[in-house]
């Protein structure tokens, strides 16, 4: 005789996991919610103009970054590139768009504020030879004192 006594061989009961398809979902779920989508990370060291009245973008997924320092270095997206490299680049990114969401692209221009206007004007026509007609330039607000 065992020192549990006779009814030592008693089955343990099975665990029941029903619920768990459940718990896995809720916490997927409360991932997602608490979780931010990555932005592309700037490289170029730049200080953005500041402006009186400003609009927010609303399709972060259909956004693009452009951004340009005082000495007139680009970058797009996660890529540092030239001024001629520029329209390859965003006909590629065009290409990876799907079709129903072309017309809705935004271009969001950072800029330093004191980049030269005539590579600003460059970048904004090969933006627009591109067929992208959505551009924002993203500006700091202003502080007003009274």
């Amino acid at each position: 005789m065992s020192r549990f006594g006779k009814n030592s061989r008693q089955k343990v009961p099975s665990l029941n996991t029903a619920s768990l398809p459940d718990m896995i979902f809720t916490l997927l779920f409360f991932f997602m919610i608490v979780s931010n989508m990555r932005e592309a990370p700037h490289r170029l060291q730049f200080r953005i103009p500041t402006a009186t009245e400003l609009e927010k973008l609303d399709k972060e997924s259909l956004v693009s970054y452009i951004f340009v320092n005082k000495e007139g270095e680009i970058q797009f997206d996660y890529s540092i590139l030239s001024l001629s490299a520029l329209p390859a680049t965003i006909e590629q990114k065009i290409s990876k768009t799907p079709e129903d969401k072309r017309d809705k692209m935004v271009v969001s221009l950072k800029i330093d504020k004191e980049t030269r206007m005539g590579v600003v004007n460059d970048i904004k026509q090969i933006v627009k030879d591109s067929g992208i007609s959505l551009i924002h330039f993203a500006a700091d607000p202003e502080i007003v004192k009274k």
